[in-house]
């Protein structure tokens, strides 16, 4: 019997030896075929009523998902506003309580500002916060107070005036406030501990700084536009040669966010970080009439394209590596915002390069669908969308993926 064993043993292992091959080669198989193979293409309406059913779930759970950190529910807003920018883009009619919804949350923005003001150190949770007065004008309501009062007064006397920007590391801006004296020791973060340039913060001082400029153009508030625009010429020339992430000597591509850990400059290379560069170049581009921050833009999505899955569905890289790493909860958001501002920028992009315009959408619409088919059957999305989530899905995941599907619904529309 033990010869029997030994022998029916070592018969198993000899087969699975000799199909180990086979399975990886199936494996990169799949992979080529799933980014190859057609996929047929949903139709403007199809991608919509996708949109709008999970809109729908993350408008109907607003108040269970509990204290939700100040940025991510500014980014949860502006999600609900790109639903409705993606219903009039094809001429429907956007959800009613989900429009009242967003109305009901600027109109609590004192009270978000008052807390941000106790609480909260950072320049980019209230530059989030600008992009949504930003887009809400652009979307629903050409009230000039949703500028003057709003986005050009968080920009002007929340980040400027509290000296976000300054000639360390020769311009930038900062990610806080004020260091954090007992965080880390002075020599382990530069010239302030705990405070970092970092690349979604100037990125989005570029993008808004740039958005204004444009519109007060518009409106012909000559004094407006001259403030804005200086500003972003100021952001976007430091970018061009002190890209955020080698204010220490280091330089790489795709934008990665500089982190200082056990005295070596490491790079995380956040889905967020590659869309806002996107966005914020395109913007600037379309303010100075030159196309150098486009030429920046596809420079890095090049670099960031070429470390995309096989199969072109958007994934933290944080996974990529350790893909039973459960993320912290702004992680979750963060492929969301990638989609959105890609498609913020797609028009133009696609003018100055249809590869990469070709690539954004081949991305957006690979994950839409992969999203869709591991979904669960109330509409409910969690953090991956390669895969079924065996977590509980939140705020931060269901705003993601109403960002990713009315990013689907613009894409269609191309």
């Amino acid at each position: 019997m033990k010869t029997f064993s030994r022998i029916f043993a070592t018969f198993l292992l000899v087969m699975f030896s000799l199909n180990i091959p086979a399975l990886a080669t199936t494996l990169d198989e799949l992979f080529q075929q799933q980014e190859n193979s057609p996929v047929d293409a949903a139709s403007p309406t199809e991608r919509f009523q996708q949109a709008e059913q999970a809109a729908i779930v993350l408008e109907k759970n607003w108040d269970t998902f509990g204290d939700v950190s100040f940025w991510i529910r500014g980014c949860m807003v502006e999600s609900l506003i790109n639903y409705i920018a993606a219903a009039y883009a094809i001429n429907r009619t956007p959800n009613k309580d989900i429009v009242l919804r967003v109305k009901d949350q600027l109109l609590k923005w004192p009270s978000i500002e008052k807390k941000l003001d106790k609480d909260n150190e950072d320049f980019d949770d209230r530059l989030w916060w600008a992009m949504v007065f930003i887009r809400y004008y652009e979307v629903i309501d050409n009230n000039r107070d949703l500028l003057d009062n709003k986005a050009a007064f968080i920009f002007k006397d929340r980040v400027v005036e509290k000296n976000a920007y300054d000639d360390v590391y020769e311009g930038g801006v900062w990610w806080q406030y004020a260091p954090k004296p007992f965080e880390f020791p002075l020599w382990k973060r530069g010239y302030f501990p705990g405070r970092q340039k970092t690349a979604v913060t100037n990125s989005l001082f570029l993008m808004i700084a740039a958005r204004l400029a444009l519109h007060y153009n518009k409106l012909g508030d000559t004094e407006r536009y001259n403030y804005f625009l200086e500003w972003a010429n100021k952001e976007a020339n430091w970018l061009r040669n002190h890209t955020p992430y080698d204010i220490w000597g280091r330089s790489v591509s795709p934008v990665g966010d500089a982190l200082e850990k056990g005295g070596e400059v490491v790079i995380d290379i956040w889905t967020y970080n590659q869309g806002l560069y996107t966005i914020a170049m395109a913007d600037y581009a379309e303010l100075i009439r030159d196309n150098w921050p486009l030429q920046l833009a596809v420079d890095h999505w090049n670099g960031y394209y070429n470390i995309i899955w096989p199969d072109g569905v958007l994934r933290e890289l944080v996974n990529r590596d350790n893909p039973w790493d459960y993320p912290r909860t702004d992680l979750m958001v963060f492929k969301g915002l990638a989609t959105r501002h890609w498609m913020y920028a797609y028009d133009r992009i696609k003018a100055f390069s249809s590869t990469m315009a070709s690539q954004i959408s081949s991305v957006v619409r690979n994950s839409a669908d992969r999203a869709l088919a591991n979904g669960n059957q109330q509409d409910k999305f969690g953090f991956y969308w390669e895969k079924s989530d065996p977590f509980k899905w939140n705020a931060a995941t269901q705003s993601s993926a109403v960002d990713l599907l009315s990013a689907a619904v613009m894409e269609s529309t191309k």
